[in-house]
């Protein structure tokens, strides 16, 4: 039995779309370690003389650097999860379904983490430390400039 156009395309589409959900993700994992390795050097520097100007410019610049790792990692799992949907969407539409793991896999021994999405997570993390890092920025800026 032969496929029609329509649906060899839409076969096609959804390849590329895994390939593309499972690139970001693995980008976004590639990136958090690695920013965070370099966020902890950078802190290791500064922390190795906080009252020094050069100090507080790499501190400055720390910043700087998490502000856009930020950014970039929302937007990294916002395209990951606009991917996941257009994926679901033609699932459904050809009438196939995923039999293991995947994005809406439901892990039953463990209901109270079933929401908890690991991408996401890294960029509430990466938050959290953007605002520790202003904070403590803005708390050596204070003291230094006095």
């Amino acid at each position: 039995m032969a496929l029609d156009e329509k649906r060899l395309l839409q076969i096609e589409e959804l390849k590329e779309i895994g390939n593309d959900y499972r690139y970001r993700e693995q980008l976004m994992v590639q990136e958090f370690g690695f920013s965070m390795v370099v966020t902890g050097v950078v802190a290791s520097f500064v922390l190795h003389d906080p009252t020094s100007t050069v100090s507080f410019v790499a501190q400055c610049y720390g910043l700087l650097f998490l502000v856009l790792l930020t950014l970039h990692l929302r937007n990294l799992n916002e395209d990951r999860r606009a991917a996941g949907l257009q994926r679901n969407t033609i699932l459904k539409e050809l009438g196939f379904f995923q039999t293991h793991q995947g994005i809406d896999r439901v892990r039953k021994s463990m209901t109270f983490l079933n929401d908890v999405s690991a991408p996401r997570n890294m960029v509430r993390y990466a938050g959290l430390v953007t605002v520790g890092w202003a904070i403590w920025a803005i708390v050596t800026a204070t003291s230094h400039w006095q």
